[in-house]
């Protein structure tokens, strides 16, 4: 009978399975695809982001050893996002793990990232951006990997803002749903050099319907 492990891989699907699974089998099954792949930049990019996704212990480990891996390129923004995204956003398990390391990671990586594209560096930190949906221990910690990163505006960037009116596009609650940017945050913006924003809401500012209530009450 023949094992999985040395039954030929030709797909991703064949692999993550094993990947998953780990052990001896796992490793054989990943190293036959590279094998096989090695000249398909495209297809390696799968090939990194199953093993960032695969839900093993040892998850977080494996993708820091592939940042050396002669096949990853720190400056490609395909691969960052096939290893280092996939694992932000598709391992929730091990990112996610209490001890803080999962977040530790990417804040590194989007300090090291912000240093020569600000653009994919600005993508990565996504995950880190939604600790509002955690419990209290994982939100203190996300907070302090944001507060790491401590990143400054500077003119001409590029701002957009997640109100979380997107997650209610196509409802009949989206125009009413999110919150606007009001005078103050407006100003702060255009001091510091920020020309072109952008927001997942329906306007710039605040719901209609909150901005109704004020004026009926205020008259401002």
């Amino acid at each position: 009978q023949v094992t999985p492990a040395v039954e030929p891989v030709r797909r991703p699907g064949d692999v993550r399975p094993l990947a998953e699974l780990g052990g001896i089998e796992g490793q054989v099954a990943l190293d036959r695809f590279y094998d096989r792949w090695k000249d398909q930049p495209l297809v390696l990019d799968k090939w990194f982001g199953i093993q960032a996704q695969a839900p093993s212990a040892d998850a977080l480990d494996r993708v820091r050893k592939l940042l050396d891996h002669p096949a990853y390129d720190r400056k490609n923004p395909n691969k960052v996002r096939a290893l280092v995204g996939a694992f932000a956003g598709g391992n929730p398990v091990r990112f996610h793990d209490a001890a803080g390391g999962g977040y530790r990671f990417l804040a590194d990586q989007v300090i090291a990232t912000d240093k020569f594209n600000p653009q994919i560096a600005a993508r990565l930190v996504g995950p880190l951006g939604r600790w509002r949906r955690y419990d209290k221990p994982r939100q203190a910690l996300m907070k302090a990997e944001l507060q790491r990163i401590g990143h400054t505006l500077s003119p001409l960037e590029i701002v957009v803002v997640n109100t979380r009116a997107g997650s209610r596009y196509g409802q009949p609650d989206y125009v009413a749903s999110g919150c606007g940017m009001g005078y103050d945050a407006t100003v702060y913006l255009l001091e510091r050099g920020v020309r072109l924003t952008g927001t997942d809401a329906w306007s710039w500012d605040a719901p209609f319907v909150h901005t109704a209530e004020k004026y009926k009450s205020s008259g401002d």
